[in-house]
């Protein structure tokens, strides 16, 4: 077989692999990935959530809780974005809502100019006990919408992708609105903590 033959019979093979959000690494050492937020979230939820950027504890003061900002933000990627397509038709608290956001600037983590297809799972203090979830599924309440950031809006976020680096999990404790002051802040926090793994 010539080797234009051969790259002939290449091409629709990374096609298909690309099409059905596969991961994969090329030789530099660059994951692509994705960017689309039309395909749905895996069922399970450790399939697109994040394996390194965790949520912030919850801290119980006058415990002795001392673990600092950064600390917690170790493994997290951080950048400033701008909210390009959102996807929140029946999202709920386990199938959160699914948005498209394009990179302005990289304040943590490695250089990125394509899209990021991101899940803005909600925060801590917004999430319902077990039992109270549990009973309302007894008695056929719906799960509670959760509604996805507003198209266009300029934010800075810090999360992390799932293991086929397909999704970008963001916790909603760690999504601010965009301001000069706020970025200034969360940049040196970034530059305190340690590198992204």
């Amino acid at each position: 077989m010539t080797r234009s033959k051969k790259l002939l019979f290449q091409i629709p093979v990374v096609v298909a692999v690309l099409g059905v959000g596969v991961a994969w690494k090329a030789g530099a050492g660059e994951w692509f990935h994705p960017t689309g937020i039309d395909r749905e979230l895996p069922q399970e939820s450790a399939d697109w959530s994040s394996t390194q950027c965790q949520p912030p504890r919850l801290r119980t003061p006058g415990y002795g809780d001392d673990a600092s900002a950064k600390d917690e933000m170790v493994g997290c990627e951080l950048y400033v974005v701008r909210v390009q397509e959102v996807r929140d038709e029946g999202a709920t608290r386990n199938r959160p809502p699914r948005v498209r956001l394009a990179v302005e600037e990289v304040l943590r983590g490695p250089a990125r100019t394509e899209p990021i297809p991101a899940v803005f799972t909600p925060e801590m203090g917004k999430m319902r006990c077990g039992t109270s979830v549990l009973a309302d599924r007894a008695a056929g309440v719906p799960a509670e919408h959760v509604a996805g950031p507003p198209v266009g809006a300029r934010l800075i976020v810090a999360g992390g992708w799932n293991a086929r680096q397909s999704w970008f999990e963001v916790h909603g404790e760690r999504v601010w609105a965009y301001g000069d002051a706020k970025r200034t802040e969360l940049l040196k926090l970034a530059q305190a903590t340690p590198a992204v793994r």
